[in-house]
């Protein structure tokens, strides 16, 4: 089973990432700050890692840096604040759009992250 560690300090953004992938049958490790990520990442191996940018203690550039020295394991960058404006774009903070289309948007950027994962010869196990 292929494992990702998610490094994302948004917890609702966290746990949205973590479901999804889950669900596609991944292994998922998660890290709140640049700091864990870069210790978790030390103890185990990853086929991929989901990086915010915006971090507290060690930002997402300066992780990135630091595991490059070791590995050239992908690394997708995230970026918070268009996430957050995309979520709030969909209602996920005000509920203003429907269950439907928040879930069309989610299976979009399972499709997304896919792609992504299917370039770096990992496989989505869809579920």
């Amino acid at each position: 089973m292929s494992k990702i560690l998610i490094v994302e300090d948004d917890l609702s953004i966290q746990a949205l990432l973590h479901d999804f992938i889950q669900e596609a049958g991944y292994s998922v490790v998660l890290a709140a700050d640049g700091v864990e990520a870069l210790a978790k990442y030390s103890e185990q191996s990853f086929d991929l890692i989901l990086l915010d940018i915006m971090l507290p203690k060690i930002d997402g550039f300066g992780v990135c840096e630091v595991i490059r020295q070791k590995s050239d394991v992908p690394i997708i960058m995230l970026t918070g604040v268009s996430l957050k404006k995309a979520l709030a774009e969909i209602g996920f903070k005000g509920g203003t759009r429907s269950e439907t289309e928040r879930n069309q948007w989610v299976a979009a950027e399972k499709e997304r992250l896919a792609e992504i994962m299917l370039q770096h010869g990992i496989e989505w196990e869809k579920k």
